[in-house]
């Protein structure tokens, strides 16, 4: 089997094309479509890293729409069957076989076994990952999407300037209230001058008696 006959896609492309048909089954899988909705570089990047990958797994015809086995594969009912479909076609039993009957792979193992076969770290590592991928029969979750290269709407904060610059008016703050004095009291006031003469051999306890009335009859509002 030739170097190059293992197909290399990502998770994301994988399942971002899986969730575009599964909603809307007409919709052609070409290098143009998958640039577009993937926000890839150009059309020849989306022919060798999506497009091709999909057509040599057997998912997407010539023409760019979904095989018998495509169909299977956007369906939640049909996803696991059309993984198997996959593994049986393009995989030999001696790398299947390093999963066991739920699609758990040793991953260890699956590495070694591409490793092996004298690819390239990089291409064993894509290889492996598709793979493992593919075996686990498990519709992966389609990661939420990027600004596509966008702008952030939000204005940034400048970095330097003086507060004139800026433009966002400023407010300037409300005056002070006035004291709460002011407030209640407004209009015109009553001072009244009270001596009281205490006789100096009075006890502690009429001394008390005196504050406690003047307290309760002069300061009372």
């Amino acid at each position: 089997m030739a170097l190059d006959s293992y197909p290399k896609i990502g998770v994301r492309p994988w399942a971002q094309i899986r969730a575009k048909v599964a909603t809307t089954p007409t919709w052609k899988v070409t290098p143009e479509t998958v640039s577009a909705l993937l926000a890839m570089k150009g059309a020849d990047s989306a022919r060798q890293n999506v497009v091709g990958p999909l057509k040599r797994m057997g998912l997407v015809n010539d023409e760019g729409g979904l095989s018998e086995r495509g169909l299977k594969w956007r369906t939640e009912g049909g996803y696991a069957e059309a993984c198997d479909e996959i593994l049986a076609e393009l995989y030999p039993d001696a790398l299947v076989h390093l999963t066991d009957d739920e699609g758990n792979a040793d991953k260890a193992a699956i590495r070694r076994w591409f490793d092996q076969k004298g690819y390239g770290s990089s291409a064993a590592s894509q290889m492996t990952a598709t793979f493992i991928m593919i075996a686990a029969k498990e519709i992966p979750e389609v990661a939420p999407p990027s600004n596509n290269g966008k702008k952030s709407s939000t204005p940034s904060k400048p970095s330097g300037g003086s507060a004139s610059s800026s433009s966002t008016p400023t407010t300037p703050p409300p005056p002070p209230l006035p004291p709460a004095d002011a407030q209640t009291n407004a209009g015109p006031s009553l001072h009244l001058d009270i001596q009281i003469h205490i006789p100096p051999d009075a006890s502690p306890e009429q001394l008390d008696a005196i504050f406690a009335s003047m307290a309760k009859h002069l300061y009372q509002r």
